[in-house]
């Protein structure tokens, strides 16, 4: 059995799903996946583990500052692991901190319709 793409450090925000790939030379069913010392087990809804083939995906849901560290995936004497790197708060337009912004406002500097200006102008 070899390693033909190794897991890599993924960042994900408060709230997100982080996803973990990585692809072996051979199917096969007795892959471990840890998220730091707890191994991840089906019956557990923070984690979703899928296989097709040679491809193995762990997706970590609903991400927490106490996610981050280590994930790792181990079949037999090959192992592979990477960070899981979380950051900050996801912010919705309905926060405190994002109200501001007003009904037309964006992060991205969207404006109010050209209409709304020509209103704005009279002689």
């Amino acid at each position: 059995m070899e390693l033909l793409k190794p897991l890599s450090s993924t960042e994900a925000l408060v709230g997100e799903t982080a996803t973990f790939t990585c692809q072996l030379s051979k199917p096969n069913k007795d892959v471990v996946w840890k998220v730091g010392d707890k191994v991840v087990t089906a019956s557990d809804d923070k984690f979703e583990v899928e296989s097709s083939d040679v491809d193995y995906t762990l997706k970590v849901k609903d991400c927490t500052l106490d996610d981050a560290g280590d994930v790792s995936l181990t079949i037999g004497d090959v192992q592979t692991s990477a960070q899981l790197v979380v950051a900050g708060e996801r912010r919705s337009l309905t926060s405190p901190a994002m109200r501001h912004l007003g009904h037309y406002g964006s992060l991205t500097g969207a404006r109010a319709p050209p209409s709304t200006y020509n209103n704005l102008i009279s002689f």
